[in-house]
């Protein structure tokens, strides 16, 4: 994929990035920049959760290696209510979707 179809990617439907010439220049020195985002599981699984999946989507496409972080402990700490079962299932249900080739991690 040029550098121009991966911008966009990564531009599109955000509210703000990094400086276009910072975010150009990371296309340019990496094929494969990394990045993470950090999820505190506070309950079943609900359309909340697939929103910032379909934003890593756009990174996988565009080549990033991306980590998500399944924070279940944490959820559950922030919502007694909620069990780390609960969480657990919530993490298998993004696991199993579309970001087969991200990096997932529990904790």
């Amino acid at each position: 994929m040029d550098l121009k179809k991966r911008f966009n990617l990564i531009k599109r439907n955000t509210e703000e990035i990094l400086t276009e010439p910072e975010l150009e220049g990371l296309l340019k020195k990496k094929k494969h920049p990394s990045a993470y985002i950090g999820l505190a599981i506070t309950g079943k699984p609900h359309i909340g959760y697939f929103i910032p999946m379909i934003k890593v989507s756009d990174f996988l496409k565009a080549g990033f290696h991306f980590k998500i972080l399944l924070a279940d402990i944490h959820g559950h700490l922030d919502d007694q209510k909620n069990s780390v079962r609960t969480a657990g299932h919530t993490n298998e249900v993004l696991h199993g979707s579309h970001l087969r080739h991200a990096r997932f991690n529990r904790g």
